[in-house]
């Protein structure tokens, strides 16, 4: 074992050859990541995309180098000298694969990345909505062509959405690489504190985010000793192929067809979050229409603490969802939502209507901040 664990001094940042061995979950098809370090070999510019919640964002971890994306891209920089590389970090905290999938396109894919990481596990709830959400966000990578590796970190009770996520991966045959499984048994038999790999609940600190850097290195390197096989995808979902396809209307793009009592607010927040576009009501009745096409429509919203109104949101003829923005927990501010308001839509262009309700949580009051609208663009193959 780790001499550093039997001392319990933490986590070192080098995992020993027993962690990687059960860090690398899958090696997958080696094909496609072993054709972007032939590039990196051939000296090309290439681009390393990360996606997901706050882990890839850098919570907990205020030096970018020792970020786990930071080092894998200094391994890359020092292995392959001959090449650039460049990082597209396209991770927001509190968020999952849902909006994942929602604002992939637009926030990684259109930056054309040579080689993504994906990192939702712990975000991702354990249910079949976050399963479809996860595939699709999966698809989507891998309709553009781009090598993918899947990462699953845990929370301190090691509990994480890798039982399903793993099960996609190895439909569409992907690497996968688990910080939970690499630290399990050292957190188990009490060798390895929790408070030594984090400063809560889920964020690794610095030397846990090298050490994951150096498991996905470690991936790279094993998949750099496989020799070339022919690059297959099933085109088959395993789930879901609903979240493939899918618009966002957020900041610029969202646009009232009609608006009365609704405000537009500041684009973030003061510590920098992206709450973008966010629509503010307080006056019970504001109303607000727009349109959008597609097959299924979420919306967005702040939780917060405080004076929290309560919306109605119909779309065409539809019975009305009412969302309530009461968020009582314990929570660093207020928490970005994303909840399903209809699916099974036809094809085509349909209208959602706002309304700020004059009833509320006893708690709370009639203030409300939209967000932003997603949905699917049109239904599941068969």
């Amino acid at each position: 074992m780790n001499r550093d664990l039997q001392k319990g001094k933490g986590l070192s940042e080098e995992p020993s050859a027993s962690q990687i061995r059960r860090a690398l979950v899958s090696i997958g098809d080696p094909g496609p990541v072993r054709q972007f370090l032939k590039r990196a070999e051939r000296g090309e510019s290439l681009i390393l995309g990360v996606l997901g919640g706050s882990i890839t964002a850098g919570a907990a971890c205020p030096i970018p180098e020792k970020r786990y994306h930071g080092i894998l891209l200094d391994f890359l920089r020092r292995k392959y000298p001959q090449s650039t590389f460049a990082l597209v970090n396209a991770g927001i905290g509190a968020t999952d694969s849902v909006y994942g999938a929602f604002r992939a396109r637009r926030d990684l894919l259109t930056h054309n990345p040579d080689l993504v990481i994906l990192e939702f596990a712990v975000n991702d709830k354990d249910e079949s909505i976050w399963a479809s959400s996860y595939e699709g966000t999966v698809r989507q990578i891998l309709a553009q062509g781009c090598p993918l590796i899947l990462l699953f970190m845990t929370h301190n009770h090691l509990r994480n959405c890798q039982r399903f996520q793993e099960v996609i991966g190895r439909h569409y045959d992907l690497p996968m690489v688990s910080f939970r499984d690499a630290v399990m048994p050292e957190l188990m038999n009490g060798s390895l504190r929790w408070d030594k790999v984090s400063p809560d609940e889920v964020h690794p600190n610095p030397a846990a985010h090298s050490f994951t850097g150096k498991l996905l290195c470690a991936c790279l390197d094993r998949i750099s000793s496989r020799p070339d096989t022919p690059v297959k995808r099933p085109e088959d979902k395993l789930i879901s192929d609903a979240f493939q396809h899918v618009f966002l209307l957020e900041r610029d793009t969202f646009r009232p067809q009609e608006n009365s009592g609704w405000k537009e607010t500041a684009k973030d927040d003061s510590r920098g979050r992206t709450f973008a576009g966010r629509w503010f009501a307080d006056r019970p009745g504001s109303r607000m229409s727009f349109t959008f096409e597609g097959t299924s429509l979420w919306i967005s919203y702040l939780g917060i603490q405080g004076p929290a109104g309560r919306i109605s949101v119909q779309v065409d003829h539809a019975a009305p969802v009412m969302l309530d923005s009461y968020f009582p927990h314990d929570w660093p501010g207020p928490k970005q939502f994303w909840i399903p308001i209809i699916s099974g839509q036809e094809e085509g262009k349909h209208t959602a209507v706002i309304t700020l309700l004059e009833e509320h949580h006893p708690d709370g009051g009639t203030e409300f901040y939209f967000c932003a609208a997603g949905g699917t663009l049109r239904k599941e193959k068969k």
